[in-house]
């Protein structure tokens, strides 16, 4: 009952949760959009990678650097989905567009009452997703990704490093 926005939780036995009063603010096809993009997340097992992701900020709690990467890689799933919502045409864009609309809407009309469970997602996020999804995804590079493949390398070896060194 104090769900704010639409969320995905569980790994195993996956829960798609829905907000009960925004249900009836939606018409069935923004329904459908909203589903749509929790069920991606369901289909990458976010839930499951974002619980070993803070399991490992909790390892290096003291680094902050493992917060920031931590709450980017939430936010970079967000947008993935959000992606793989609209990536089939630019009505499919206008079509979520509109259903974030209306989420800002409902959560506009609905701040009078008191702060529910926020998830991931804040109004000031909401409109950085709206605009995403209306604009066109840029294309990395190569170089872009061996870039990226590399660090994510380096710091799983820096990881385990520590871990050896915590347990010795």
């Amino acid at each position: 009952a104090r769900l704010r926005l639409p969320a995905t939780c569980y790994w195993w036995c996956s829960h798609v949760l829905l907000p009960l009063e925004v249900v009836p603010h939606l018409h069935s096809d923004q329904l459908e959009e909203f589903l749509r993009h929790e069920l991606f997340h369901v289909r990458q097992h976010d839930y499951l990678w974002d619980r070993l992701a803070a399991l490992g900020c909790r390892v290096v709690f003291f680094h902050p650097l493992a917060w920031l990467a931590y709450r980017h890689l939430r936010w970079e799933r967000e947008l993935a989905c959000d992606y793989a919502v609209v990536r089939e045409s630019s009505e499919a864009r206008l079509r979520y567009a509109e259903c974030l609309t209306n989420l800002a809407r409902w959560l506009m009309a609905r701040r009078t009452s008191s702060p529910g469970i926020t998830f991931f997602s804040s109004e000031s996020r909401l409109k950085v997703r709206f605009r995403s999804v209306l604009s066109e995804p840029s294309l990395y590079s190569p170089f872009r990704k061996d870039a990226r493949a590399g660090f994510v390398c380096l710091l799983a070896t820096g990881a385990v490093f520590l871990l050896l060194g915590l347990v010795l």
